[in-house]
């Protein structure tokens, strides 16, 4: 696939993948949680990675197909060399684009972070 039209559709899947991380009704739960408290528990934290990464991976697959198919393995293809060609290369963000960015360059955005700045 074309760089420039992956790096559009992952830029907008990444950012659809936000949206349901933080529309899920467990994350914000969690969100209640940690303004209220001000922190989230280790436990908390841990439920957070597993849930935005269940969300990602679902989203992921709705689009490209599940793991064993010819669209994923495409997908991977294409992110890998897109992540070759950026690394690196980025200025830093933060807030909701730097959240956004954690999820384009393949990690779970920090949990208190995302409560914070995502919205």
């Amino acid at each position: 696939m074309d760089q420039e039209v992956f790096e559009e559709i992952w830029t907008q899947l990444a950012e659809q993948i936000c949206d349901a991380i933080y529309q899920d009704p467990r994350i914000q739960a969690m969100k209640q949680d940690f303004l209220h408290k001000g922190f989230l528990s280790l436990e908390q934290k841990s439920d957070f990675i597993t849930t935005s990464d269940a969300i990602k991976y679902e989203i992921i697959h709705k689009k490209f197909g599940e793991t064993e198919t010819v669209g994923y393995k495409d997908f991977v293809t294409s992110w890998q060399l897109w992540f070759k060609n950026k690394s690196g290369h980025t200025p830093q963000v933060s807030g909701k684009a730097g959240i956004v960015e954690h999820i384009l360059f393949g990690s779970t955005p920090d949990p208190e972070e995302f409560l914070r700045n995502y919205s």
